[in-house]
């Protein structure tokens, strides 16, 4: 199913133009089939090694000739050095059997090996050596095409060099020669003059015959040898017409069926990776390029490695350089990402401890808030109690003036009706009533205002000297403290305020201080500031 599936992307993309995209996909499918090529070698392995045990059981020379000849033509693209036995082989065969056929098919082998191999002085010397007019007409053709080899060789070694020219004269020769006996008209005549106009630059023929030859390529049967040919050749034929695009997709579907049948010659793999090369992509060249190496290494010939291996060096190295800049990058990148990390730390180290001072701040922004609500609650209650202070005070002299008025009226009554003795009577006696009844009025009042004040009170003197909270009446040295709570701390006005005499103020003052831990001064300091206001 894969490979059905394989046919048809390849024979599809050479009908038709391939984006980027579809060139992409091609890559994907030959990385695949690069990531399998053990699995297509040990095919290949198992294809030669039933020929050799097939060679083993050859009962005639005849026999043994063409098993040989299979042998040496699975190894013309698969391993160079392993020819030379069986074309040495049937070397010997042909001369026993005498066939002049034999011996040029097997001569011209060897010339194949030798032009493979990179020893392109035997190789044209043995080319020289045999007979064109005396070979029959298939192998005139194998003659042309092997000696078109060698010089397309010897054309990539000079490289340019001061025998170029007359290397792709003697190409151009043989390329006439083959087309010379070659019937007009059919498919090979007409690949050999698409290739004779490459060869010359004649691109306006060139592009007359495209169609043509895309349309012998469409009628080569897929996953073939001369499937990974026949695309080759159409690559070529895109190079020459200056489509580089067009010649890379041709490539990798030549090199993807050329893994497939592992075909170690791999021409096509080769070129693919000089134009991703030239394109660029540094990463696939290189990947290419090696696996065309390997490839190189195992076909063990001398001048397929030397070529491979000059461009492979300049690849390496263009891969080694661009490796080296993207370390350098991301040594870059690092340093970076650690600068901002830093920053970063930096800022997440100052925003905390923003964070952690702003909320301090919030904290005590609460805090002064609940103090002021509550300052603001006492300040209310205060401005309440001043109010019931004012009432208190507006009350008692009301009630002074209206008893004065009622004990003037008294007096006058009795002055005018002469009862002396009942105004005597009245003058002297005690005010125990009234002084009672200003006494409650003052401790309900003050108590009123300092709802807490014997509480506090409390709390300044020892645990088991403290008083008892009654109702809204207060002891004696208890009213005394009151007083001076209220900022009387004369002795002799407490006095004359409770009816008392100094010595007993003192003696009550000193006899709640006693209860006390604390010295005079403080003490008395303390019981002052019961009930203020604290503001801190």
């Amino acid at each position: 199913m894969k490979r059905c599936l394989l046919i048809a992307c390849l024979f599809f993309k050479a009908l038709f133009p391939v984006s980027a995209a579809d060139m992409d996909s091609l890559l994907v499918v030959l990385d695949k089939t690069i990531s399998m090529r053990d699995i297509y070698q040990s095919r290949r392995d198992s294809v030669i090694s039933s020929l050799k045990e097939e060679l083993a059981y050859a009962g005639t020379d005849r026999r043994r000739f063409e098993i040989n000849s299979r042998i040496i033509s699975e190894y013309e693209s698969y391993k160079c050095d392993s020819m030379l036995r069986y074309i040495e082989e049937n070397m010997a065969i042909a001369e026993r059997m005498r066939d002049k056929e034999s011996m040029d098919a097997a001569k011209l082998a060897l010339g194949r090996y030798y032009t493979f191999s990179g020893m392109f002085n035997d190789a044209e010397d043995l080319f020289d050596s045999i007979d064109f007019n005396s070979l029959s007409h298939g192998l005139r053709l194998r003659y042309c095409w092997d000696n078109i080899k060698l010089y397309d060789n010897l054309i990539v070694y000079s490289d340019e060099g001061p025998y170029a020219e007359k290397n792709r004269e003697t190409r151009d020769r043989f390329r006439d020669l083959a087309i010379s006996v070659m019937s007009p008209g059919s498919d090979m005549y007409l690949k050999e003059s698409i290739m004779r106009s490459i060869d010359t630059g004649n691109i306006d023929s060139l592009r007359i015959k495209m169609p043509e030859l895309i349309r012998i390529f469409n009628g080569t049967v897929p996953d073939t040898h001369d499937y990974a040919m026949m695309a080759m050749m159409v690559a070529t034929a895109y190079a020459a017409l200056g489509d580089q695009a067009a010649q890379s997709e041709y490539l990798a579907m030549s090199s993807i069926v050329d893994i497939r049948l592992a075909v170690k010659e791999n021409e096509a793999l080769f070129a693919l990776a000089g134009n991703l090369y030239r394109d660029g992509e540094i990463d696939k060249a290189y990947r290419y390029m090696k696996f065309a190496m390997d490839d190189a290494d195992f076909y063990n010939s001398r001048y397929k490695h030397l070529i491979v291996s000059k461009y492979f060096s300049e690849i390496e190295q263009s891969y080694i350089d661009e490796l080296a800049r993207q370390k350098k990058e991301l040594r870059i990148y690092a340093i970076s990402l650690m600068a901002l990390l830093v920053v970063l730390s930096v800022s997440f180290s100052f925003l905390y401890k923003l964070n952690r001072k702003l909320n301090s701040a919030r904290r005590i922004a609460i805090a002064s808030n609940r103090k002021l609500m509550t300052l603001t609650k006492r300040l209310n209650e205060a401005n309440v109690l001043k109010d019931t202070y004012m009432s208190y005070f507006m009350n008692q002299c009301a009630v002074l003036i209206n008893r004065s008025e009622e004990t003037k009226k008294d007096i006058l009554r009795k002055v005018k009706s002469g009862q002396i003795d009942l105004l005597y009577r009245s003058l002297s006696r005690t005010y125990e009533k009234e002084l009672s009844e200003l006494y409650e009025s003052f401790d309900k009042a003050f108590l009123d205002v300092y709802p807490d004040f014997i509480d506090e009170l409390n709390k300044l003197l020892r645990p088991e000297e403290r008083y008892s909270v009654s109702g809204s009446t207060l002891s004696p040295e208890l009213r005394i403290f009151a007083l001076m709570r209220l900022g009387i701390t004369d002795i002799r006005q407490i006095a004359d305020f409770l009816h008392y005499s100094p010595q007993t103020i003192y003696n009550y003052k000193s006899k709640v201080r006693s209860k006390s831990d604390m010295d005079y001064n403080a003490f008395e300091g303390k019981v002052r500031h019961i009930g203020k206001l604290n503001i801190d």
